[in-house]
């Protein structure tokens, strides 16, 4: 199960990776990619959306989980649980992709700061390791 969510977390991390070393690469040359659009309302929709992807709906589908699985006469497979660790972590590893539509849309600062750490939240937590997929098994009794 580990496997199959590294192979996962690495096919969505490492694009996002290669994209934010071309764009430092093509920053360092000098080149400063903006799109032309009004960066107000545009930063507001991009924060809401990376707290919805990195916190909100996460949560929401792990409470929706356990509330299904919450009676010991309903038991949770390995195959849904695999599902739900892979929806779990989906979601919030696009993120990162919003702190690069932030970059290009020429985001302030602070707001751009906080889908920064926010980003670097996503990838971090959601790191399919074993201590933590142990952790998962025995909150869910599997």
């Amino acid at each position: 199960m580990q496997k199959k969510l590294l192979r996962l977390y690495f096919r969505l991390t490492i694009p996002f990776v290669i994209l934010i070393t071309i764009l430092a690469i093509v920053e360092q040359i000098g080149i400063r990619i903006i799109l032309p659009l009004d960066a107000r309302l545009i930063t507001i929709v991009l924060l809401l959306i990376a707290v919805l992807l990195s916190f909100i709906l996460p949560l929401w589908f792990r409470l929706k989980l356990l509330n299904r699985y919450r009676e010991r006469s309903k038991s949770l497979t390995k195959e849904k649980f695999l599902k739900f660790e892979i929806q779990y972590m989906i979601l919030p590893l696009f993120t990162p992709y919003l702190m690069i539509v932030a970059y290009l849309l020429g985001t302030p600062k602070i707001p751009m700061s906080v889908i920064i750490i926010i980003a670097i939240y996503s990838i971090y937590f959601y790191f399919p390791s074993k201590k933590r997929i142990k952790l998962e098994k025995k909150i869910f009794l599997l």
